[in-house]
């Protein structure tokens, strides 16, 4: 089996603890089904976890933000706090 974001071979045997085949006593399925249920390696989950996060970090930073109040978006629109004094401007003339 290749992982599948690196796509090198996935190293048997696969530690699980409880182990798959204690797994497979318990559960439904068979301790191969309980291997075969982990397709990537560790270290490739956690890069690509760290890459995706980063990007959605950049995405949210690139958001501008009211400075007046809690603003939020409400399907798109944005909504501001009552009595915020960029409720009423367009989001070049905010304060």
């Amino acid at each position: 089996m290749k992982c599948t974001i690196c796509g090198k071979p996935i190293v048997l045997p696969i530690i699980l603890v409880p182990s798959a085949e204690e797994r497979a006593k318990k559960g439904f399925g068979t301790a191969q089904y309980y291997r075969s249920l982990f397709k990537t390696h560790w270290e490739c989950a956690l890069k690509k976890r760290a890459s995706e996060t980063s990007v959605l970090i950049k995405r949210v930073r690139k958001v501008k933000r009211c400075q007046r109040c809690q603003q939020l978006r409400i399907n798109g629109i944005v909504c501001h706090e009552t009595g915020c004094p960029n409720s009423r401007r367009e989001e070049k003339d905010w304060i």
